[in-house]
């Protein structure tokens, strides 16, 4: 069954969003995992993972309305229950 373009964008931006952390792990597909703490004195990382599906993905457009084209640069995930939120820029 082919999956739904919200669920592969996810995907695609969570793993992205663990290797800008420069991490060498694999995640497990379905996951959103997030470094929380570092210390490369210690050669310690923690990494916090949360269920993919329960966060939405929404692109924050400029705000500007006299440009001819936009190009969005932020691109939030939420929480569907509104407690947890991440921006990228």
């Amino acid at each position: 069954m082919a999956q739904p373009i919200q669920a592969i964008v996810r995907q695609r931006i969570a793993q992205g969003l663990l290797r800008s952390d420069g991490l060498p792990i694999q995640a497990p597909l379905g996951t959103l995992s997030l470094r929380v703490v570092y210390s490369e004195q210690q050669q310690l990382a923690i990494v916090k993972q949360f269920p993919l599906e329960q966060f939405i993905v929404e692109v924050q457009h400029p705000q500007s309305g006299a440009m001819v084209e936009l190009i969005p640069e932020i691109v939030i995930f939420s929480h569907k229950d509104g407690t947890h939120v991440l921006s990228c820029q």
